[in-house]
């Protein structure tokens, strides 16, 4: 018995179009079990972590990690200077063993160093203590004038502690850009030196003169820059 045409030409449509319904049918199948075999894949992984005693760090935890680095940076320095140690020695909060300072982003208060760059520290009104002198630093230099010398005949000696003394240099130079009568300015090469009267006493006359003179009342602040804020020297005067 023969086959008509019609059947033949069936069968040959139903083999073309099988394989591209088996094709369509895997393709549906593999996109309705891909979430699945992702879960279940995950599912295996936390399992081998938690079996391993691994963990993997969250975003919050190192978006915590980053902002902690960030604030060791910026830290606030408290003692970059420790006045009763050897001159020359600049001293930073973590070479502090007793130092409890937190670190911060914020600006230091008066009297309170930031260090800027290495061995660079900048005060709250914007001066700038950098390596140099005879002391290694000008920061150290400045801090000479935190007690008597007697082996000069004049030594403008600051009272207070370091925090103190630094304040009291803000307050002389921040009167210093306002100008005034209490201020007196003078350009000595590429110098600039401030003398500020902040009317009232904030060290002595010391030395072996002022010891003679019986150390007298110091109510000025003589505060010598280069390049605008960088602290050359910084001492107490009885005047202008």
């Amino acid at each position: 018995m023969s086959q008509s045409p019609s059947d033949s030409a069936g069968a040959t449509y139903r083999r073309k179009i099988w394989p591209k319904l088996i094709g369509f049918g895997v393709l549906f199948a593999v996109v309705w079990l891909q979430p699945k075999i992702h879960v279940w894949l995950d599912g295996r992984n936390l399992s081998r972590s938690a079996d391993s005693g691994e963990t993997t760090p969250s975003r919050s935890n190192a978006s915590t990690d980053s902002q902690q680095s960030a604030d060791r940076k910026a830290v606030v320095i408290c003692d970059a200077v420790r006045i009763d140690h050897d001159p020359g020695t600049v001293l930073t909060a973590s070479d502090d063993p007793q130092n409890n300072a937190t670190p911060s982003k914020t600006a230091p208060a008066s009297g309170r160093l930031t260090e800027i760059r290495n061995n660079v520290f900048e005060s709250a009104a914007g001066l700038r203590y950098v390596p140099g002198s005879a002391e290694n630093h000008r920061l150290s230099h400045v801090m000479q004038h935190a007690k008597d010398d007697s082996s000069k005949p004049i030594h403008g000696v600051f009272e207070g502690n370091r925090d103190q003394i630094l304040a009291v240099i803000d307050e002389a130079y921040l009167k210093a850009e306002k100008g005034g009568r209490d201020v007196h300015r003078v350009e000595q090469n590429e110098r600039l030196v401030y003398t500020v009267n902040l009317g009232r006493k904030i060290g002595y006359m010391g030395g072996s003169e002022g010891r003679r003179k019986n150390n007298p009342d110091c109510r000025y602040v003589r505060i010598v820059l280069e390049d605008g804020n960088v602290v050359i020297s910084a001492y107490p005067t009885k005047s202008f």
